[in-house]
């Protein structure tokens, strides 16, 4: 079966996530809501990591059952959303495959920091319907 996304139930428990670079991420307070672009990896020690298209890595640990084995295989860039734990390690509640095999890394982040500029924010800003 070709699953596309994870743990949808519990993403849409959280507030809507601001997506982020790793450097932004690392800003932010514990608790902190987020969703970054990459792809999850084994790391060194035998655990599991975020390669966020920044090129930075970063450490992830699960916050709802997921598989992250699974998503390792998934092909492509994906976009897992969690929360800021205090050792600076992103809780993943959710991850959707992002669509296409020609994902430009770089016009991504460019988008993203333009996103959290304050003079634009409100561009990217959820709206009230």
């Amino acid at each position: 079966m070709d699953v596309s996304c994870m743990g949808m139930d519990r993403m849409t428990s959280l507030s809507v996530a601001p997506r982020m670079t790793s450097q932004s991420f690392a800003e932010m307070a514990p608790g902190a809501v987020a969703r970054l672009a990459g792809r999850v990896i084994n790391d060194s020690n035998g655990g599991n990591g975020f390669a966020v298209v920044d090129g930075n890595n970063l450490p992830i640990v699960d916050g709802a059952g997921l598989d992250f084995g699974a998503l390792a295989s998934w092909e492509g860039t994906c976009e897992v959303v969690g929360t800021k734990e205090a050792n600076g390690a992103l809780r993943v509640v959710g991850a959707v495959r992002l669509p296409g095999s020609d994902f430009d890394a770089e016009l991504w982040n460019e988008a993203v920091k333009m996103s959290l500029q304050p003079q634009l924010r409100h561009l990217f800003a959820p709206q009230q319907q």
